[in-house]
């Protein structure tokens, strides 16, 4: 083998170690972007998800806050309900006691003008509570 053949196969080995680093070195560089690009992808749905979350928390605590109104204005409701019931009661038992104590005097009475005397007290007595005799 001559010098010059020798010279000529380290510059080919030379050379196809060059094209081999070369390729090595391109096929790294798309590889890092590549992962780069997936990683801004991944950053910016990652910030998009932390955004759509933060609306959903603060919607979330709307409907909790209307919740407790509304839970409230039930209570008030509730409340505002017994006591017009209790007062309904109240009323239909002075109605009906008022009415029995009428035809008590009525029924019991053998003096005409005493029998309209304690039936016109009933009588006012009903008007009183809203009912007329």
């Amino acid at each position: 083998m001559t010098d010059n053949t020798k010279i000529k196969l380290i510059g080919g080995a030379l050379l196809a170690l060059l094209a081999i680093s070369t390729a090595g070195w391109l096929v790294t560089t798309v590889r890092v972007e590549r992962a780069e690009r997936r990683l801004t992808n991944a950053v910016a749905a990652s910030a998009k998800a932390e955004s759509e979350a933060a609306a959903h928390k603060l919607e979330a605590a709307e409907y909790i806050q209307q919740i407790a109104s509304l839970e409230s204005q039930l209570a008030e409701i509730r409340s505002t309900t017994a006591k017009q019931d209790e007062k309904l009661k109240n009323t239909t038992t002075n109605t009906r006691n008022a009415r029995n104590d009428l035809e008590r005097i009525r029924r019991t009475s053998p003096n005409p003008n005493n029998a309209n005397a304690g039936a016109n007290a009933v009588c006012e007595r009903l008007g009183s509570v809203g009912h007329p005799c």
